[in-house]
């Protein structure tokens, strides 16, 4: 049972890894600093900082914002998956509510835009 923990959490600390250095390679290529970049995540500087130093983003929404603003999907920005004009939609994201990845906070913002979603359907 130890040893499955283990692996678990080796997975998510390299998906965690492969959104910080996503990010970084983003922000260095585009010539955004970070204080550019928490604008427009809208999250604050100490967030993004957080974020490049390899914390797992707590808020996909905001991962999204800054996704759509460096003109990236937001499966590139978290996995560094290609891009080749792939923009992932709501329903993929939430088809991969079980991945590793997915746990903690994430589960807790993906049940946050689902009933967003759910709101929106209904005002339709």
């Amino acid at each position: 049972m130890i040893v499955v923990m283990a692996n678990k959490n080796k997975d998510i600390q390299q998906e965690e890894l492969q959104f910080s250095k996503m990010l970084k390679k983003l922000l260095k290529d585009r010539s955004i600093t970070q204080k550019q970049a928490a604008s427009l995540a809208g999250v604050t500087e100490s967030v993004l900082s957080d974020w490049i130093s390899g914390c797992a983003p707590q808020n996909l929404v905001a991962v999204k914002r800054l996704s759509t603003s460096l003109g990236v999907s937001i499966s590139y920005l978290l996995f560094g998956s290609s891009d080749d004009g792939f923009k992932i939609s709501l329903e993929e994201l939430i088809q991969a509510e079980d991945a590793p990845v997915m746990s903690g906070y994430y589960k807790i913002e993906l049940t946050k835009i689902k009933i967003a979603e759910n709101l929106l359907k209904k005002e339709k």
